[in-house]
């Protein structure tokens, strides 16, 4: 205990430097003082030790504290590292609490979970519900022109898909307000909280899914994966987190309801795959269903129940005997006789596709007996560019017939460990939920079955040009297979060779982090059972050495996905010349299809 309270006041005291320091920066935008903040950051400080020593036992916990301090965390590759000054005072990351949060959240650590659970990701304190409208906020000095642009486009896509109002006031209001301002990364608190209330958009925050979701705390949603029912959806590997962040995968148990949504795997408001991993590479969130593992993490927009979980918060029972929307869809509850559709669809009462973005394409499509074809705009050459976006509605003559559908021919995005180019399936029989969204290069070798006789197919480009997908589509009576079969694996456990024995045997290989040309990196880790063993905790291998398949697009998919890692940095012109032949990643190069390298570079990333 006092090994960590050390470190944790070093830290802050790093933050003490200065004007521009983080409680001094707290003080500053939040109705927050200092005896409060310490108090905050006390009791943070225990939410960690208390969940560490749930997951590892008697494991010191200011070791590794201290090795992990000097690591950076992020919880979405789509979302900037944690601002280290910030860390002692922040909870997943983002998350100013006030004390009788952080008290509750130390309280239900460790208590039983199945007696206590109750499902929910909205806060359940009504007092933390903004009861005046309209939601008053300032812009504070220290924000650009730009990034004024970004938080009001933010404001309004919010203001625009709820029955929520906010007005900006130029000069400090009395009663409740937020005030927007540049601070040491992007964080706000979860609900009102009285006052003056801060919401910081910092450097690299200005992403609109980013604004959003500080938005989305300061409305009262916390992350998604902190639902209890999310073990039903997503794995969390314990043995790639940094140890001293378990406390910021606590499933909370009280003081939230999901007010009967849906657990949403492409909410805003989750993490990322590799969320607090200890190399910023590793996977540390797995998606029970595998399809869904690149959908996680999006920071683009709002999901279409992350706008729902608002409405039915602040704006239940406002249209009762309005429109019937179909699909999922509902009555706008400021525009009664609108409907606020899922993604994907469009129309008066969400029976039709959503109408297309910067490409002529989409339809409403029926399915027959004979294969009929879906392709992204400008397949497979030119291909498509960014900023496009298409959704097919496709139906089936009889509510007794399933779709199914196979991707055939060529299929290459942009590849991100959470997609931001993307085809995605909505197969499922709740089309207002995500579907699962597929980039990268490797095309699905299954087909797939709807659950009931609509379907929807959604393309989407937001960074880069790139060939895309064609699929063809049919009738089938066929069972609905709306996932990928459980693959089969073996698991070998190497021994832990010229360390102590002391460590635990070796956990299993992560996933590759690529799925060809020998940039791919895997690891694995072992844990310490006592206060300190000797040799590594963790180790790195390279993966996937089969050479990639010539591409006629190569040149600009891999322009957009440029490896540079220590020495080592392609840039276009590199990957021009090697358009001709299969693809390897500097070190590697292609031998009879398989990547390989005499780089000493490779030997000493194995050895790290």
């Amino acid at each position: 205990m006092l090994a960590s309270f050390i470190l944790f006041l070093s830290i802050a005291a790093l933050s003490l430097k200065g004007e521009d320091g983080a409680p001094a920066e707290i003080n500053s935008h939040f109705a927050i003082n200092q005896n409060e903040l310490d108090a905050i950051s006390t009791l943070l400080l225990k939410i960690k030790e208390k969940s560490f020593k749930k997951a590892f036992g008697d494991r010191s916990f200011g070791n590794d504290a201290v090795e992990d301090s000097m690591k950076p965390v992020a919880i979405s590759g789509n979302q900037p590292e944690v601002d280290k000054a910030m860390i002692p005072f922040l909870y997943e990351g983002d998350i100013l609490l006030n004390q009788k949060q952080a008290e509750t959240i130390l309280l239900n650590i460790g208590e039983d979970t199945k007696r206590i659970r109750r499902k929910r990701n909205f806060v359940s304190d009504t007092l933390a519900k903004w009861s005046q409208l309209p939601i008053k906020y300032r812009l504070h000095e220290s924000l650009a022109f730009f990034e004024i642009a970004q938080i009001v486009r933010s404001v309004k896509f919010w203001e625009n898909r709820t029955c929520l109002s906010f007005e900006r006031v130029i000069n400090i209001p009395d009663g409740d307000f937020i005030e927007f301002f540049k601070g040491q990364g992007c964080y706000s608190m979860i609900g009102r909280n009285g006052g003056r209330q801060g919401i910081s958009i910092g450097q690299n925050c200005l992403k609109q899914g980013v604004i959003e979701h500080e938005i989305g705390h300061a409305l009262g949603l916390w992350h998604e994966q902190s639902r209890p029912d999310a073990d039903a959806y997503i794995k969390v590997l314990l043995d790639y987190i940094l140890p001293s962040y378990k406390s910021d995968f606590e499933q909370q148990t009280s003081g939230i309801v999901t007010l009967g949504i849906p657990y949403d795997l492409g909410s805003v408001m989750h993490y990322g795959p590799q969320a607090f991993s200890s190399d910023k590479m590793t996977t540390t969130v797995v998606t029970k269903d595998p399809l869904f593992r690149s959908t996680i993490g999006q920071r683009e927009t709002l999901s279409f129940y992350d706008v729902k979980t608002i409405n039915t918060a602040y704006c239940s029972g406002k249209c009762s005997g309005a429109t019937k929307c179909l699909n999922g869809g509902y009555p706008h509850p400021s525009r009664c006789s609108e409907c606020v559709c899922p993604s994907g669809l469009g129309g008066s009462v969400c029976d039709t596709f959503e109408a297309p973005k910067n490409a002529e394409c989409g339809a409403l499509l029926t399915a027959s007996s004979e294969w009929k074809e879906i392709t992204s705009p400008g397949f497979p050459d030119p291909g498509y560019n960014q900023d496009q976006q298409c959704a097919w509605l496709v139906q089936s003559p009889s509510s007794s017939d399933r779709i199914e559908f196979e991707f055939i021919d060529d299929f290459s995005f942009l590849c991100t460990s959470t997609c931001v180019d993307y085809v995605e399936l909505k197969i499922q029989a709740d089309l207002a939920n995500t579907g699962f969204r597929l980039c990268c290069y490797d095309m699905p070798s299954e087909t797939f079955v709807s659950e009931s006789s609509l379907a929807l197919v959604i393309f989407r480009s937001q960074l880069s040009s790139d060939v895309g997908f064609k699929l063809r589509f049919r009738t089938t009576s066929r069972p609905a297979r709306t996932t990928l079969p459980p693959p089969t694996t073996t698991t070998t456990v190497a021994p832990p060779s010229g360390s102590s024995i002391t460590w635990s045997g070796w956990g299993e290989w992560s996933e590759c982090s690529r799925t060809c040309g020998g940039c791919g990196v895997k690891s694995r880790t072992r844990q310490c059972p006592v206060s300190k063993c000797e040799g590594r905790r963790q180790e790195f291998n390279t993966c996937n050495l089969d050479a990639c398949p010539v591409d006629k697009h190569c040149a600009r998919a891999m322009s957009a996905t440029k490896l540079c890692n220590g020495r080592i940095c392609t840039t276009v012109s590199e990957v021009l010349s090697g358009c001709d032949e299969p693809l390897c990643c500097p070190p590697f190069f292609p031998v009879n299809g398989i990547c390989q390298s005499d780089d000493p570079l490779v030997n000493d990333f194995i050895d790290l």
